[in-house]
């Protein structure tokens, strides 16, 4: 038996080794790239691109030995706090406590900004007619969704980088309210409310009560979460994503399909729902080989590629919507750079751009710029750093859904917005309440109370000083 066992570690060695340096030499080959193709290299820059390329391949290969066995249709995810205390029925959350966290939250983040508001700004108007002012503000998305919910995209032909389903349901909602302030503040409040014990079930299937209350907690006290009470679509890709999460992890991926098309209506980032539905979607496969018959397989898989083909019917719809306004079918890229100056290039890039700023930010005393770049950085690092410390156990398709999340959305060149991306990624809190876990036998409990104390302490300060930096025109959004 110790025989096949370390003939069994000994072949997984085998497989693990060349694929990790595969990895380290893809990232080795693109860092010498961008090094060489990008001018005017400073020393801090260099560090902080090639500080985040490392820990992001390092946390590609931490999650390699788990990946592989869960692409053979292993199912390696055994959560610690999947104990007996956290299955009892007794110990099951209650869906109205999660809601009313969830409202107590929001109440408080618009509390907080009429005090700022009322202190720092010298708002003594109405209590409507302040919190309209602070939260509806130049400078955000929010005055570009209401245009085109009033006016529809022919107002202003750059607004085609904003997908439609947010104004959409903002159109609707004003035929009531007459205001698309108001309507933007039930979207908001709706979908927040109905995230969160969808977040609840979706944390459920791979970790303990316990652990799944954390997730929940953790989404809703990150500091850009203010951006769930803002006018903005976060709310509802937030509810739309995780619904598209939960039907793919519980295997109705048809269903998931659908929600993840509506994310992508949404956020243009929906796309990237695409690969956690592939990395289930292979598992699954894999696991039908052993007990389906061919033909029965084949039918499988044909399903599954063809819901995957209705998941990206959202971002095609997208693309017709460009084609139909500008005449363009990728309009919205153009207009992103153009119009917003977002650019494109390696997550790791913008790194060395937000480090080579951040530096000038300090040595010339601008509070303003350092405002808005220390957040990105932090976020950067701090997602990535979550990722290696979890890599090793967390779930794959999760995993590589963060890894996308940070690609894509850390790449944006002269973007502000990170945190407020990052935070709608649902892999992250996943990943924080995966990190706070521990035996769910007793023995273990107090000391993963005070992980998830400590983490919450730290984002709730964190979500305090961003909504300030909101209610002071910092540039965050």
């Amino acid at each position: 038996m110790k025989k096949q066992e370390r003939t069994v570690k000994t072949r997984g060695r085998r497989t693990v080794e060349p694929i990790a340096a595969a990895v380290f030499l893809i990232a080795l080959g693109g860092f010498a790239w961008w090094g060489f193709t990008r001018s005017g290299v400073t020393v801090q820059g260099a560090a902080a691109a090639m500080l985040s390329l490392g820990m992001f391949a390092l946390s590609l290969v931490l999650a390699i030995p788990a990946a592989i066995r869960f692409f053979k249709g292993e199912d390696v995810f055994v959560s610690p706090s999947l104990g007996t205390r956290s299955l009892s029925k007794g110990k099951a959350g209650s869906i109205a406590r999660i809601v009313l966290f969830v409202l107590g939250a929001r109440l408080t983040l618009v509390i907080l900004g009429y005090a700022f508001g009322y202190i720092f700004k010298d708002m003594h108007r109405s209590i409507l007619s302040t919190l309209e002012s602070l939260w509806f503000r130049e400078g955000t998305e929010a005055p570009k969704y209401f245009l085109i919910a009033e006016q529809g995209y022919s107002a202003d032909p750059s607004l085609i980088v904003f997908p439609p389903l947010y104004p959409f349901l903002l159109n609707v909602l004003n035929l009531i309210t007459h205001s698309s302030f108001a309507s933007a503040m039930i979207v908001g409040t709706v979908c927040a409310v109905a995230a969160a014990p969808v977040i609840n079930e979706l944390a459920l299937c791979d970790m303990g009560l316990r652990s799944a209350r954390n997730a929940v907690v953790f989404t809703f006290v990150m500091p850009a979460a203010i951006f769930f009470v803002a006018p903005g679509a976060e709310a509802l890709f937030l509810v739309l994503s995780a619904a598209a999460l939960l039907s793919i992890r519980k295997g109705k991926y048809w269903l998931g399909a659908i929600f993840g098309a509506l994310a992508s209506l949404t956020r243009n980032i929906g796309i990237l729902m695409i690969v956690p539905f592939a990395a289930e979607a292979i598992a699954y496969a894999a696991r039908l080989r052993p007990v389906s018959e061919k033909k029965a397989r084949v039918r499988r898989i044909v399903k599954l590629v063809l819901a995957g083909a209705v998941l990206l019917l959202g971002s095609f719809g997208c693309l017709v919507l460009n084609r139909a306004v500008t005449g363009d079918w990728f309009a919205f890229i153009r207009c992103a750079v153009d119009e917003y100056g977002v650019g494109f290039g390696p997550f790791f890039g913008a790194a060395a751009s937000n480090a080579e700023g951040l530096l000038s930010a300090f040595v010339h005393s601008n509070r303003t710029l350092l405002g808005s770049l220390v957040p990105n950085m932090l976020f950067v690092f701090g997602a990535l750093s979550v990722w290696i410390f979890t890599a090793r156990s967390f779930r794959t398709s999760y995993s590589l859904y963060l890894a996308a999340f940070i690609a894509l959305v850390c790449g944006l060149t002269g973007f502000m917005s990170v945190p407020r991306f990052l935070t709608v990624c649902l892999a992250l809190p996943l990943a924080l309440a995966h990190l706070c876990e521990s035996r769910d036998d007793g023995v273990a409990l107090g000391r993963a109370r005070i992980k998830a104390a400590i983490v919450t302490v730290v984002l709730v300060f964190g979500q305090i000083a961003y909504l300030l930096m909101y209610i002071l025109d910092y540039n965050i959004c």
